[in-house]
């Protein structure tokens, strides 16, 4: 998972919001309970950073 090799400090709003889809995709396939637990504090860093309420992949529908 190439996104949450950033630091979630070293990421503009922009990058955050775009980051979202891939992480659930990821987060999706998980299977380890102590992995999808950093999976979903990472992701709320995310929505965090990006200040929106928005979910980029209900965008595409």
């Amino acid at each position: 998972m190439i996104v949450m090799k950033k630091s979630l400090k070293n990421l503009t709003s922009e990058e955050a919001f775009e980051s979202i889809p891939e992480v659930i995709s990821v987060l999706l396939k998980l299977k380890d309970s102590f992995l999808i637990r950093e999976a979903m504090n990472y992701l709320h860093g995310l929505y965090r950073i990006a200040d929106t309420k928005k979910h980029p992949c209900l965008e595409k529908i």
